[in-house]
């Protein structure tokens, strides 16, 4: 079987995610490949904001 593409984007950590999200927007057909969570591990559990403690400033 074989496919082609306009871009293949290797990573799709927040970066990748961003650069693939451009070229789809500019109408290539683009292909992600991602070894472990697409758009990193900040969306996930790195960054995200606890509600544990109602008293904390959020991020910026």
């Amino acid at each position: 079987m074989s496919e082609q593409a306009d871009a293949v984007v290797l990573g799709l950590g927040s970066g990748g995610e961003y650069v693939s999200d451009c070229l789809a927007e500019a109408g290539l057909d683009v292909v992600g490949i991602e070894a472990e969570l697409v758009g990193g591990e900040c969306p996930y559990w790195g960054c995200a904001q606890q509600d544990d403690d109602p008293g904390r400033e959020p991020a910026r």
